[in-house]
């Protein structure tokens, strides 16, 4: 059994065995991750107008006369990050950054160098950064077993670098509430209950048992032990409950309610 790289630089004991130096749950957030940076920066163009969509969400405001554009929404892969975390003059362009790890695989593994494989990519007309995050996504595997290969600098500037991106998330409830519980899959030694950091919107994976939940399925089935409070139209969402049926039972007291939230765990005994 080998351990895993980033579960070590962590100080977590590395859940599983692992054929190189990253655990199944790194290498799955890693290439995440990376997907992640493309969708934020296509996100940014709806940023790029301030006043073209009405909402009021941070990041998103309304004004009344037409504001400037957003100048910072145009090619927010141009946004700086410090290679080096707190010094400034080590601070690059997320792009160059990203294609700066694909020019050292490259070098590496003796492939096609960067500047023709990047004018083949564009001459199809696919874009610097995604063909740039596709080639990287695609090495994950080579990265874990590499022992040369610095992986715990390049899972650092990605992290950073979709914590950057991450102010141009259309879709991100801010306010959205996350939530701690045990996980309930069953095992051969009972239930798993490594304690799970859960969000309505995002698949949850266990670093103990290795099952990925999705979302429904997750509520659905921890609902029935543990206190979650979410609004009506999540629950509606994940349960097919009416949203007027869940208001009902919270006016007259039929299930929990905490302002605007309610108990899922009443819901689910309901339906029993």
């Amino acid at each position: 059994m080998s351990t895993c790289q980033l579960c070590l630089v962590r100080g977590r004991a590395t859940p599983e065995p692992s054929d190189g130096r990253l655990c199944h749950g790194c290498a799955m957030w890693i290439s995440r991750t990376l997907d992640e940076i493309v969708t934020l920066a296509s996100s940014a163009a709806a940023f790029l107008d301030p006043g073209a969509t009405g909402r009021t969400s941070p990041g998103a405001p309304s004004f009344g006369s037409k504001p400037p554009l957003n100048l910072d929404a145009v090619e927010p892969e141009l946004a700086l990050i410090e290679l080096a975390p707190g010094d400034p003059s080590s601070a690059v362009p997320i792009l160059e950054m990203l294609e700066m790890w694909e020019r050292v695989i490259r070098d590496e593994r003796g492939f096609l160098p960067y500047g023709p494989a990047s004018f083949a990519r564009n001459a199809h007309g696919e874009s610097t950064l995604t063909g740039t995050v596709r080639f990287l996504r695609a090495e994950v595997d080579w990265m874990s077993e590499d022992v040369d290969f610095d992986l715990e600098s390049f899972a650092d500037h990605v992290r950073r670098a979709a914590g950057i991106l991450r102010r141009w998330d259309a879709d991100r409830d801010r306010g959205g509430p996350r939530y701690r519980m045990p996980c309930p899959t069953i095992t051969d030694d009972g239930e798993c209950g490594n304690v799970l950091i859960v969000t309505s919107s995002a698949d949850t994976y266990c670093r103990i048992c290795r099952r990925t939940w999705e979302p429904a399925h997750l509520l659905a089935v921890a609902g029935r032990d543990v206190d979650i409070w979410l609004d009506s139209e999540a629950i509606s969402a994940h349960l097919g409950i009416p949203v007027r049926t869940i208001q009902h039972w919270g006016k007259t007291g039929k299930i929990a309610r905490r302002g605007m939230l309610y108990r899922l765990r009443d819901i689910t005994d309901r339906r029993a």
